[in-house]
Parts: structure tokens; sequence; C-alpha cells
């Protein structure tokens, strides 16, 4: 049986928004292969399309922007439900094969996608004479996808970036190359962000302020995620740069808001995919909150925050079914066409509102109070019309940033990781299970285990107590 990391196995290529499709059978393994498959540029733009759609499909459904938002403290399973409880209790399971105890589907996905992404960084040059301003936008996008592959890897697989003083920890592989057979090896967490930082840094040098559509990584993307990645690594003025530069360019939405959200009017939207028509049901997340039967729940925690206010406009993401609280977040219907109402919306992954959030938390950490209070206020007040000016200094403005940051992206993929970058515990005050109510900082629970097969057959460490 081949190991997971080294698997490309079968791959069809999907153009994203409106272009034509393509079918490879069988990827290209070796240089005649490839010489056979990719023959100028638009076969690499076809490929690029092929990894976009292999995303979208592989990974980033709706159960994979929840699981942040489980293994923490703003979701929870529906009593009797059957995904992710073992993720809930933070009892996964190392095992050879994708089960419902890990995450080994998600490690599938991800380095298919790196290893389809290969194969557009491998050739793009050869072509770039027939039009370099195009060659340069496939070979940006290519590497910037590859970077934020690997950083969501990074972020399940291995423990924060503060986790060691140095960031010396485990990481994971860093993939850029097509050649499966050539030896792997887990890289720490400090070399992984450095190898993401270059291939982001390279791809907005190549990259245009703004893509031609939101499905589709441009230059403010690209800077949208590097502040990201910056912010999780603890370079604060790093990331106040970047995410000060995707605000000024891309403001927040405040006609629309919050009833744009995650459809194809959301102005501030800088990244989404569209749900797909073929085949007419998607595992977007929306599907997974709402209709007769959820599958997850607001915790007491997040609903008592969303509601402090009777007057804050995201007190709508939740409603009451008889009795019970639910996400109403994701909007319902968006897309005609779809099977399941509740997942036909956009799947936006960033957008302009994180940045306001990163450049306010920056701020803060770099003693500047009053350009932290701007960003805040900006997303405060827009929500909230009877929101006063906000006054807090210090640790109490912190405090005011992330409990912001909770609200306004909430249900959106990224509490978790907040948590742990910033040192703190997971602390649930509903959970019914005993051992389910904490999790302290640097417990080795809180991260994935490696599939099985690539600790035997490529020799990759395991993680603690996997």
């Amino acid at each position: 049986m081949k190991s997971i990391i080294r698997t490309i196995a079968f791959f069809t290529l999907f153009s994203v928004a409106g272009c034509g499709k393509n079918f490879f059978e069988t990827p290209p393994t070796t240089s005649a292969e490839q010489s056979t498959f990719i023959t100028n540029l638009a076969s690499c733009e076809q490929l690029l399309n092929g990894a976009y759609r292999t995303a979208l499909d592989g990974f980033y459904w709706g159960l994979n922007l929840i699981y942040p938002e489980l293994i923490a403290d703003n979701v929870k399973p529906v009593p009797g439900g059957t995904y992710f409880n073992v993720q809930y209790n933070w009892k996964q399971i190392a095992a050879t094969t994708s089960t419902g105890d890990n995450l080994n589907e998600y490690w599938n996905g991800y380095y298919k996608t790196i290893r389809n992404v290969a194969f557009v960084t491998e050739n793009i040059d050869r072509f770039r004479n027939e039009n370099p301003t195009k060659a340069d936008n496939i070979k940006g996008q290519a590497l910037v996808l590859r970077a934020w592959m690997h950083f969501d890897l990074v972020n399940r697989f291995a423990q924060p970036y503060k986790f060691s003083s140095d960031a010396s920890h485990p990481g994971i592989p860093y993939i850029t190359f097509t050649d499966y057979s050539a030896p792997l090896k887990r890289i720490s967490v400090k070399e992984v962000y450095d190898k993401i930082i270059k291939d982001m840094q390279d791809g907005i040098a190549l990259l245009p302020a703004n893509a031609s559509t939101k499905r589709y990584i441009g230059g403010n993307t690209a800077k949208a995620l590097l502040a990201r990645v910056y912010l999780y690594k603890g370079d604060y003025q790093s990331a106040k740069n970047y995410a000060v530069e995707v605000a000024k360019a891309v403001p927040i939405m405040k006609t629309g808001y919050p009833q744009n959200l995650f459809t194809d009017k959301e102005t501030e939207a800088l990244f989404q995919f569209a749900p797909p028509t073929t085949p007419t049901y998607n595992n977007f997340t929306g599907s997974y909150y709402r209709g007769a039967y959820p599958n997850f729940l607001p915790t007491t925690d997040i609903v008592t925050l969303l509601q402090e206010s009777a007057t804050d406009v995201r007190k709508d993401w939740l409603f009451t079914d008889v009795g019970v609280w639910r996400v109403s977040k994701y909007p319902k219907g968006v897309v005609a066409g779809i099977s399941d109402p509740f997942g036909a919306h956009y799947q936006t992954l960033v957008r302009s509102s994180e940045m306001y959030l990163t450049a306010a938390e920056c701020f803060v950490e770099l003693n500047r109070a009053d350009s932290a209070i701007y960003y805040l206020d900006e997303i405060r007040m827009r929500a909230d019309a009877s929101a006063l000016p906000t006054t807090a200094t210090g640790t109490a403005l912190t405090d005011l940033v992330l409990k912001e940051r909770r609200k306004e992206l909430s249900f959106e993929g990224q509490r978790f990781f907040d948590l742990m970058r910033r040192g703190k515990d997971v602390v649930r005050t509903d959970a019914s299970n005993p051992d389910a109510k904490t999790l302290p900082f640097k417990n080795p629970k809180a991260i994935a285990p490696i599939p099985s097969l690539d600790v035997t057959e490529k020799g990759l460490s395991q993680n603690e107590t996997y």
C-alpha cells in the first residue's frame, strides 16, 4: 500500500469560475510524462485550476472549518451526533486509514493539492515566453496556494509557533516537488514558517493586486494570508504592515453587512469558493449547522457573547429552534441548483474584517493604542450602532480586541488557533463530559496524529502520545 503523503493516484482537473474543463486520467510522474501532459502555458493554467478544484473537493469543506471551532470552545456536537465526537473529546487515534478518529483524510487532501501545485511550479518557466504576465500570475498563485496548504497543515498537525522558545519542535514535511519517491522528513515549525513566508513573498512579487475573481488568489489575498501567518508566528510588526495595507486596499463592507457575507456580493471577500453545481451537493459549512438535523450546535459561551447586546446585528448569527440554539451565520439558498439549500452559499476563506482585527491586535502589542482602537471600533461600531467608542488601554484593550475577534470571526475556522497562539487553555463551561472541559496549553492532544502509514513507510516521527 502506498503512503498517503506520496499518493497522487488519479486526479481530474476542472476549471474554476467558468473556464473550460479538461481531464488528465493519470498524473505525470516523470520528466517524459510531464512533457506529454504539460505542453504550453494553457496546460499549466489547467493544472492550477485542477489544484483549486482539488482544494475545494478534498478538504475545504464545512467540516474542515468547523474543526478549529469544535476542538476549542465555540461549537459542540449535537447529542448523539456522529461527526467529530472523538476530536471534540481530544481523543484522536493514529491509524493507517482515514477514519472518524483522526484527520488522515485532510492530511491526504492537503498534500494531494500540494503535489498538483508542484506540477505547475516545476513547468511554468518553460512556457513563460508565451505570455510573461500570465505566466507570472499562474506561478504566483501556485506559490501562494502551496504555502497556504502547508500553513493549514502545520496548524493541525504541529504545535503552535511559540510552543518552544525557538520554534524548533517538529513541524511537517514541506513538499515542493512531484517526485513522490524522494525521501521526506518533518522539519521544524520554524523552518516550515520560513518556507511559507518565502513562498508567499515570492508569490506576491508576481501577482497583480486583485485577481480576476474572488475564486482566484490575487496579491491582496496573498498579503492577507501572509498577515495571518505573521500573526500566528507572533511577528506583530510584519503582520500589522500587511494587514493595514490590505485594509486600505479592500475596506470592510459597511453597506450590505452582514446580509451579504458569504454571497457573491460580499465586497470584503478576498478569497471564496463558489459551491459546485456538478454534483449538485457540497459540504460547505452551512450544511452542518442548519437543516432538520444539524450536526453541531453553538456553545453556551459563544451564545452569551453574541447575544450580549440587543443592538448588535451579529446576534442574528444564532437562532433558537424548539428551545435549542443553532448557528445561522451562513445564509440559505444563495445559489440555485444546490440540493441542500443550507450549503448553497459562498465559502469565504479570507476577508478584510480579519485584517482590521489583526491590525488592532498588532497595534496593541506594539503599544499603539490609538491605532488599535481605530481598527477595533471600525468592526465594533459597524456591528452595533449603540456601541460607545473604546476607552480601554493595556490588558483591558487586548482583551477587547480578542473578544471582538471571537465574535466577528465566529464559526469561520480560527478560534482554536487563536487560543493556541496566545498560549491559552481551552475551557468549556457546558461540556457534559468532565474529560472534555479543559485542554491545557501545550497538551499533546491539541494536535492530530500523523497518519500511521507515513510513520511506518516514510519514517516520519509520530506526534507525542500517539
